[in-house]
């Protein structure tokens, strides 16, 4: 039984041969591995080692070997890596902190091996009870290595799996198309992958523009036009239509996928065999994928995240995972209580009438519902993880709305709310984070979201989420090209840019001294002195730095959005800013109390039913 293949970059997928494979890496290639002589090669890697710390914690595994394509003759070696760190990296809401200090430690595994024509079998004489197990690979001459597989034996006591794909989309078709193609063909229509007929796919259409005969109407897709209610509809829709209002052959898990992920199918075939090998007792848990960024592919965004009040520590953040001590470090066990909905797997078992999402329209959705969850057990692992666009400054001001609202209602609905004190303090935090960064359009609908939770859930059940949306699309930046203002951008290693050009600054928070926010805020108070903008990217830190005035500019769509500092607007933001503080002392306190009251209604499927619109037949 294949649990594991070995995987090599491929274009249009990932291109970091890091992540795959460790050492002489220049005959790595998108089928194949070549090795002169005594060159070594290692599978010490994010996507080729194996996860055995975990594999033997939640599943019946008593036997691995590893398969090897290989032609020419090799030294072997098998290695067990335990990783662990001192301090978790981890993303607070307002800021970045970069703590962690990794360890490893590593143990020589005896092996036994079983040649054969074009091939070996490695046999591993222990299995190790933590940590990652991978090999060493020495070329004895020229080699080839052409594929492998970490393996075990066959049984017949798998659990029973099938898998409903649930996808929320809006109005990104040809995302949407690539990625439904991509599970078709890769999976439910490969005969040679263990998902083969054992899936559906399941899409919430938010924007209603998805032509019914998008998949030529195959069976195994579903798209269902829904309303424009955000993440937490579209998602919820998909669960009712798979799981509630299911006709066939129910399925025994649901994975949520965003429909602008980029991933290798092999990650769902990990995960479908480890389904199939869970222990009895986590039959029930969620098996999430961790974020790595699109644009820096080998650097992981989150790896499970922890939620309490306002706080949010997104764990193993900025991690660089073809850093040796990275890949082991990053199995050790963190304090998860949720994962995001880029890529998260949850049995269907625990989708009833009466225990369905938060209707909070976008943000806070995924957090919301699987810290509801997570009493169950959440699993992460090396190997299981999708690549997401990523951007500080490309969230729309919209979003600050759904965050502040959102988080505020999650800590109602959780019995785990922050003080009166700590919300004041949060306020300040968000009032000066945007008002330094010239966002004051951002000021302003965060302090709406908060305005809108205090108003209580009564208010709530009143408001017309898709109208509402519209509002504050409103408040979003008008995107421009830099030209239109006569701004001429140059990057930063362009020796040969025009003299007027001004470099487009990329520094992230991480990349900066923990006092630098301190510094922004007297930099602000001084006058400003320059008068051409200071140009920044999607995931520059957004301070001015005296400067008068910013230029976000989005690299991917060549277009941006000016800000500039305002004195009228900061005197606006403070004054709405005091007001707020005041309610917040006055009112926090019985919010709380009465989201709790309506939180049990918020989750049934009847007040989905009437939320969506949904008409029975």
């Amino acid at each position: 039984m294949i649990l594991q293949k070995l995987l090599f970059p491929k274009k249009g997928i990932c291109e970091e041969k890091e992540l795959y494979f460790r050492g002489s890496i220049d005959g790595v290639g998108e089928s194949a591995v070549f090795l002169k002589d005594k060159e070594t090669i290692s599978l010490e890697t994010y996507f080729n080692s194996f996860s055995i710390g975990k594999w033997m914690a939640y599943t019946g595994l008593d036997e691995l070997s590893l398969s090897l394509k290989v032609t020419g003759d090799v030294k072997l070696k098998a290695v067990n890596a335990v990783g662990d760190k001192k301090d978790s990296v981890f993303m607070a809401r307002d800021t970045y902190a970069k703590t962690a200090e990794m360890t490893r430690s590593e143990t020589e595994i005896p092996i036994s091996v079983d040649a054969k024509h074009g091939g070996m079998r490695i046999y591993f004489g222990r299995l190790p009870q933590e940590g990652i197990l991978f090999l060493e690979i020495t070329a004895v001459g020229d080699v080839v290595i052409s594929g492998g597989a970490y393996e075990t034996r066959d049984r017949d006591d798998l659990n029973d799996i099938r898998l409903s794909f649930n996808i929320c989309t809006f109005r990104r078709e040809e995302a949407l198309k690539k990625n439904v193609d991509k599970l078709l063909s890769g999976l439910i229509e490969n005969p040679a992958s263990p998902v083969y007929k054992r899936a559906e796919v399941y899409i919430s259409d938010n924007g209603q523009t998805l032509p019914k005969d998008l998949f030529d109407y195959k069976e195994s897709v579903h798209i269902i036009p829904n309303k424009n209610v955000g993440g937490a509809g579209g998602f919820t829709r998909t669960m009712i239509e798979s799981v509630l209002y299911r006709r066939g052959t129910p399925f025994s898990h649901i994975i949520l996928m965003d429909d602008d992920i980029e991933f290798d199918t092999a990650v769902i075939d990990r995960t479908f065999q480890l389904l199939r090998l869970l222990k009895l007792e986590y039959l029930d848990a969620n098996v999430c994928g961790a974020m790595l960024e699109l644009e820096r592919q080998y650097m992981q965004f989150e790896s499970g995240a922890f939620w309490k009040g306002v706080t949010i520590k997104s764990f193993n953040h900025g991690w660089d995972l073809r850093d040796q001590k990275a890949v082991s470090a990053n199995e050790a066990k963190n304090a998860v209580n949720y994962g995001g909905w880029w890529y998260c797997c949850i049995p269907t078992s625990v989708i009833t009438e009466d225990n369905l999402p938060m209707p909070v329209f976008i943000h806070y959705d995924d957090i919301e519902y699987g810290r509801r969850l997570s009493k169950n057990g959440i699993i992460l692992m090396n190997g299981i993880g999708v690549w997401h666009p990523y951007g500080d400054n490309k969230q729309p001001n919209s979003m600050n709305y759904y965050d502040e609202r959102n988080i505020m209602i999650t800590m109602a609905v959780t019995d785990e709310p922050a003080t009166t004190a700590k919300m004041v303090d949060h306020l300040a935090r968000i009032t000066t984070r945007d008002v330094m960064r010239y966002r004051y359009e951002a000021a302003d609908v965060s302090f709406s979201g908060i305005e809108d939770f205090l108003d209580g859930p009564q208010k709530f059940m009143e408001l017309d989420p898709v109208e509402n949306h519209k509002r504050l699309m409103e408040q979003n930046y008008k995107w421009i090209d830099p030209a239109e203002i006569g701004i001429k951008l140059a990057d930063p290693d362009d020796e040969n840019a025009p003299d007027d050009a001004l470099v487009i600054h990329s520094k992230r928070y991480e990349d900066y001294p923990a006092v630098v926010p301190y510094l922004e805020i007297l930099c602000w108070a001084l006058p400003l002195f320059g008068k051409t903008p200071r140009v920044i990217d999607e995931s520059d830190i957004g301070y001015g730095f005296l400067s008068r005035s910013t230029f976000f500019y989005d690299t991917s769509r060549k277009k941006g959005y000016l800000l500039k500092r305002e004195w009228k607007k900061t005197k606006a933001a403070l004054k709405r800013y005091f007001r707020l503080k005041k309610r917040i002392q006055n009112e926090f306190t019985d919010a709380l109390e009465e989201w709790q009251k309506y939180r049990d209604t918020f989750r049934t499927l009847e007040y989905w039913e009437r939320y969506l619109g949904i008409e029975k037949e």
